[in-house]
């Protein structure tokens, strides 16, 4: 299946969140959806990372847009996803 990045802009702009009454009372977190135009592959790319492999984890090793929890520090949740994005690449580039 190929997406082009217009498309993706597009559905991203028509997405409505659900209100959850339980949200003032829950941990929150944000993460960051890159994508990429890749013409050379016919279409687009989108960067995931494998989360490390913990026991006891439920999530250990799946696959996932970067991101995290928010830290108290955090004026908002998009400062979490930048945050986390950047530790992420600051990884890559090691």
């Amino acid at each position: 299946m190929t997406t082009s990045l217009p498309d993706i802009a597009n559905k991203l702009a028509a997405y409505q969140p659900r209100k959850a009454w339980w949200r003032r009372w829950s941990n929150r977190a944000a993460v960051t959806a890159v994508v990429a135009d890749r013409p050379e592959l016919g279409g687009s790319s989108v960067l995931l990372m494998r989360r490390s492999t913990r026991e006891g984890d439920p999530w250990s090793g799946h696959m996932s847009f970067p991101g995290g929890r928010r830290d108290a520090a955090d004026r908002h949740v998009y400062d979490t996803a930048v945050r986390d994005l950047e530790e992420l690449m600051a990884q890559l580039d090691d």
